[in-house]
């Protein structure tokens, strides 16, 4: 995979989809700095990693319909 296979397959195009569903602005700005991975054992690893959350949201339990106050500020 190179940068122009990045572009054709609109992978910003999926991040801002993403984005538009964390359930905080902390979340949504982490995923707004996270880059497409060109190498092929760190894509192998997030693939796994991946697979493992939907498995989790794949199961008879529903996710819970929350809203997450922001914690940056009252962190500092």
């Amino acid at each position: 995979m190179n940068r122009h296979t990045i572009r054709v397959l609109e992978f910003d195009k999926i991040r801002a989809e993403l984005q538009s569903l964390c359930l905080t602005g902390e979340a949504e700005a982490a995923l707004r700095k996270e880059r497409v991975s060109l190498d092929a054992s760190e894509v192998s690893a997030q693939i796994a990693a991946s697979q493992s959350v939907r498995r989790c949201l794949q199961s008879e339990y529903a996710f819970p319909q929350v809203s997450f106050p922001e914690t940056s500020e009252p962190l500092r």
